[in-house]
């Protein structure tokens, strides 16, 4: 329901996308403002010059009027004076939500001065935070985590239960697992999805499409890369010389429903494992970043992943075979649905605004 006027708030977010940090952080921030706008607050989010050119999910139609995307230069990413600045005169943001790595907590100290309550999205346990509110929604992260790393009093969201996923992941979920399950023993799964992220600037995409090569099974594969992508003519050469059917898709929008019609997927560790995780998709995953590590082998010790080893350390042979593997065992990508199915339902966002909600509401 959305709030009355009286109680709609201002929202801040400060997330940042680009070659160099990939475009999870504002990919989940815009999630979460997408909630938030849709139940009547107003949203303010800032980002470096180049983000949103990055990110092909805006949010919804529905909620554009309440979600103000505003620029800042590079070089003044950390100056919360610039920030300030950038907002309309008069108005002072009921919460900030900051998404990054590299703004610290003397930054959240800075927010707290012009803004009423400060929140952060974070991943891995390992610094501090001058925050009213903590949220992190790695599988597994318990509240107790953070118990030192807290200058000051704070409300922890723990768990995967808080991962801000869009509303379509959450819509399909049902019709997913039903269509896993109704799969014929027999009938051996070909649609396999490659999807390492928005930058992969270490371009494994390719080393994927090598392995892709070397796979004798019958298979239809996609293969999605970001709008920036440096690496597009090589992915797109390498693509041709497979003989099985290869399209490449360039920002694609609709990742639930590509999802959704896959049997398998080559993945990345991030925030998209909780979209393969909602729509119960066996995934061969790849870390790109240590942070991923803790997840990507949690995931893999309930069956929900195989984990493919680090991007730096694959050879196409490995990853062809464990592509052979998973397509000719029915009984095993099956039990994969399953394991990943029941860790994320796709309600994290609504959750998230849920708790803001309680604890900001003016």
């Amino acid at each position: 329901m959305a709030p009355t006027r009286e109680k709609a708030m201002k929202v801040l977010f400060r997330a940042d996308a680009s070659n160099e940090q990939g475009g999870g952080h504002v990919m989940r921030s815009l999630v979460v403002a997408n909630e938030f706008a849709k139940r009547g607050h107003e949203c303010f989010f800032v980002s470096i010059k180049g983000s949103f050119e990055m990110i092909p999910y805006q949010g919804s139609l529905s909620t554009q009027h309440l979600l103000h995307k505003i620029e800042i230069d590079k070089t003044n990413f950390d100056d919360c004076i610039c920030l300030k600045s950038l907002l309309p005169s008069k108005v002072i943001p009921d919460v900030a939500l900051v998404d990054s790595y590299l703004l610290q907590d003397n930054y959240e100290l800075e927010l707290s001065k012009f803004c009423r309550n400060v929140a952060a999205l974070d991943d891995v346990p390992n610094r501090t935070h001058n925050v009213d509110i903590l949220i992190d929604p790695t599988f597994k992260r318990t509240g107790a985590e953070y118990q030192n790393l807290l200058l000051k009093k704070a409300h922890v969201l723990a768990g995967v239960d808080y991962a801000p996923l869009r509303e379509e992941f959450a819509g399909l979920r049902t019709s997913s697992l039903a269509k896993r399950m109704q799969t014929d023993s027999k009938v051996r799964p070909k649609n396999i999805v490659v999807s390492l992220g928005l930058s992969d600037s270490e371009n494994v995409t390719s080393v994927i499409i090598n392995a892709l090569s070397k796979v004798k099974t019958d298979f239809i594969a996609t293969i999605v890369i970001g709008k920036n992508s440096p690496y597009e003519k090589t992915i797109r050469t390498l693509s041709e010389s497979v003989k099985s059917p290869v399209q490449m898709l360039i920002a694609h929008e609709n990742m639930a429903e590509l999802f959704f019609e896959s049997d398998l997927s080559v993945g990345g560790g991030g925030s998209t494992s909780w979209e393969r995780c909602c729509l119960g998709l066996p995934t061969l995953q790849i870390t790109f970043a240590p942070n991923q590590e803790d997840v990507t082998t949690n995931l893999a010790s309930v069956g929900a992943v195989f984990h493919l080893g680090a991007a730096g350390n694959l050879r196409p042979e490995l990853v062809a075979y464990e592509i052979e593997r998973h397509l000719a065992d029915s009984k095993l990508l099956l039990q994969m649905s399953q394991a990943s199915f029941n860790l994320c339902d796709g309600l994290g966002a609504e959750r998230i605004v849920d708790e803001v909600e309680k604890r900001c509401v003016a």
